[in-house]
């Protein structure tokens, strides 16, 4: 039997739309790749796993807007063997919207032992959960 968690996990918990735009451009030995990555909105019921004063189950629904998101890398080919990569996936950090405040609120709380207090964010976001990934990367060929 499904319940409204699970329902939303396979109807609402994917981006309602992914649209991709990028552009890549080369001037000698370096070249810029951006990538624009908007993402639809998104959302999930999630229930408290009883964690009130009712010990039954009550389920709260955790919205996502819609998120830009920006990926660059810049590259330079310093001989004809090796390549150097400057870059970041989530260039701005960008982080998805917080759990249902009211689910947090019952996560929180120590009268229940729960240990998911920890989470902000919820597991279904798009963008996941860690913000922007930075890096530098260097590349040789045979």
């Amino acid at each position: 039997m499904y319940n409204s968690e699970s329902l939303s996990d396979i109807t609402t918990a994917s981006p309602k739309y992914v649209v991709d735009l990028g552009a890549f451009w080369t001037l000698g030995n370096a070249s810029v790749n951006l990538v624009e990555k908007i993402y639809g909105p998104a959302s999930e019921w999630e229930n408290d796993d009883g964690d009130n004063p009712t010990n039954n189950l009550e389920y709260f629904r955790t919205d996502v807007g819609v998120t830009p998101v920006t990926n660059l890398d810049l590259s330079y080919q310093l001989t004809s063997y090796f390549r150097m990569n400057i870059g970041a996936l989530n260039l701005f950090d960008r982080y998805p919207n917080k759990l249902n405040g009211e689910l947090r609120s019952h996560y929180d709380n120590l009268a229940y032992n729960d240990n998911l207090g920890v989470q902000q964010y919820p597991s279904f976001s798009p963008i996941g959960l860690n913000g922007g990934f930075y890096y530098l990367r260097g590349a040789v060929a045979f």
